[in-house]
This record gives C-alpha cells, structure tokens and sequence, in this order.
C-alpha cells in the first residue's frame, strides 16, 4: 500500500543542468568535444537541439577531424 502525503513541494527543474556548457555560453563562445564515432557527434547535435529548444538559443554543431566543435549562435 503507498502512503500519501500532502505539501510536498514538487521538485523544481533545473534546464542548465547538462554535461555540455550550454549555459554558460555567450553569443559567440564555442567549445571542443573530442569524438570517437559518428553516434558521439549525433548524441551533441541532439543535446544542443533539444537545449536550444528549451531556452530559446541556437548552437551550431561542426565535425572536424576527431573533434566537434559547438558555437553559440543565438
């Protein structure tokens, strides 16, 4: 049986929170993601895609070598 309680607050969502420094970006600012397969570079795209989303930003995602590069551009 589950007990229920009353007042709890709802824990309050945290949109910055992301292994990627998204936040923190200014328009302009980039940063350097070693990668190893084609699925590491798809995993940034979909992770600054979906911040972008959320807090009205864009990012724009390069492959470079064995590198992506991500730049704030909105």
């Amino acid at each position: 049986m589950f007990q229920i309680e009353k007042n709890i607050p709802l824990p309050t969502t945290n949109s910055a929170r992301s292994k990627y420094p998204f936040a923190a970006m200014e328009l302009n600012d980039s940063f350097a993601v070693p990668v190893e397969t084609k699925a590491q570079v798809n995993s940034i795209r979909a992770c600054a895609s979906a911040f972008g989303k959320r807090t009205g930003r864009s990012f724009v995602v390069k492959f470079h070598g064995d590198e992506v590069r991500v730049w704030r551009s909105k």
